[in-house]
This record gives structure tokens, sequence and C-alpha cells, in this order.
């Protein structure tokens, strides 16, 4: 079957579908009352306070150092941090891709991956983020997003996260596509179903090479 990163699933994608979820649940470390979670993880619009930011936002790193890169289309006084907003979907879901509808970038590079969190200014290009049943640099298949909720915590297998801008794929996954390694962490509340979700990913290839992407999504979780 021939395919694109943007256009089908692989048939071979049907036994991966429950991968990410499957590696959480069956590791040695998984607690016995670990569940998945199936939904929407509605996101928080990232907000500019007295103090700083609060809610949803995204760093970018330099490579081996402790700098952040400076984005000045923030509104935030700190530059460092880009503020995210919620885009069609509302959020992350789990268990399913989300990949744009149509062209996913317009003639000026700007990402028209809209489902997850509304396209971003970031050096004066607009980035999205999306969730790919192939990795488009790496050419590797992914999973479908799975988030495990063991009592108040939570890990996630997203391998397919990926953002776009100026016309160029960048993986923002954690574990990477095909690899073991670090997972996205956080925390729920059972009760008001809020969640804070973080986790860090290496850009591999483009104008940001070895920066590290560092993701923090909060808001509430809406059951399927």
């Amino acid at each position: 079957m021939t395919c694109t990163p943007m256009t089908c699933t692989p048939p071979r994608l049907a036994g991966l579908a429950a991968l990410g979820a499957a590696a959480l649940l069956a590791g040695p470390a998984a607690p016995a009352d670990a569940a998945r979670m199936h939904g929407t993880f509605q996101i928080e619009p990232g907000r500019v306070t007295a103090s700083g930011v609060s809610g949803s936002h995204f760093r970018l790193r330099f490579p081996g150092g402790r700098a952040f890169f400076r984005n000045s289309d923030s509104p935030a006084r700190d530059k460092t941090y880009t503020l995210i907003r919620p885009g069609t979907a509302g959020g992350l879901v789990s268990d399913r891709y989300q990949r744009p509808a149509g062209r996913p970038f317009d003639r000026d590079g700007n990402s028209r991956a809209a489902a997850i969190i509304r396209p971003i200014p970031f050096a004066g290009i607009r980035f999205g983020l999306m969730t790919l049943a192939v990795d488009p640099q790496s050419r590797r298949r992914n999973s479908v997003p799975a988030i495990v909720r063991s009592g108040q915590r939570l890990r996630g297998h997203l391998a397919g996260v990926t953002a776009g801008w100026n016309g160029t794929y960048f993986n923002q996954g954690t574990p990477k596509p095909g690899a073991s390694g670090l997972r996205a962490i956080g925390s729920y509340d059972p009760r008001t179903r809020r969640f804070v979700l973080r986790w860090s990913s290496r850009v591999q290839g483009g104008a940001f090479n070895n920066f590290v992407g560092f993701w923090t999504l909060t808001g509430r979780f809406v059951p399927r």
C-alpha cells in the first residue's frame, strides 16, 4: 500500500494502535491500578500573570545549555514562553490521530494544523501541532497517543506528536518514534478531572536542530 504521513494509515498499524498503552500497562514498573484514559485532554489557554505565565505553554531550549529561545511574537513578558490556545478539537485526543485537514501548510510556511492547538506565531511563522501515524522525518510508524492513569498520576506514550513550522515537520513526541525512553508525565484530579501533562523532546534537523522543546498542557479531561 502506498501512503503518506498525512493521508492514510498503513494496514500494519492496526496491530500498533494499542502498542503505546500496552507498553505502559505491561511494563514491570506499571502500578496494579493503571488504567488507560479514553477521551480529550481539553487544553486550558496559556495566560500572562503578574508572576509570569500560567496554563498551557511551550519553551525551546538552546542545544547544550540552559538558555531558552526568545519568541518575539509571545505576549508574555518573558519571551521564552510561547502561550498555547486550544484548537478546533479542544485539545489532545487519546486513541486516535489528529491530522490536519487538507494542505498542512500555507504558501508562507504557516502550519494549518489546528485541531490540537490554534496555530501560534513563532519567530514570524505560525506553528501547529498534530499526531501522525507515520513520522515524516524518520518514516517510522507511530502508535496512537496513549495516556494511562494510576491514582493521581499520568504517564503518556506520545511518539506521534509532531509540530509543523515553516513548511517543515519536527517530531516533538516522547518517546521518539521507534525508541524507548522517557514518557510524558503528569497529574490528575479524579474529582474535577483537572490535569497537568508535561514532556520534553529534542528537535532533529532543520533550523532548530538539537534544540529541546518543553511542553506543558493543563486543562480538563473529557472522557469519551
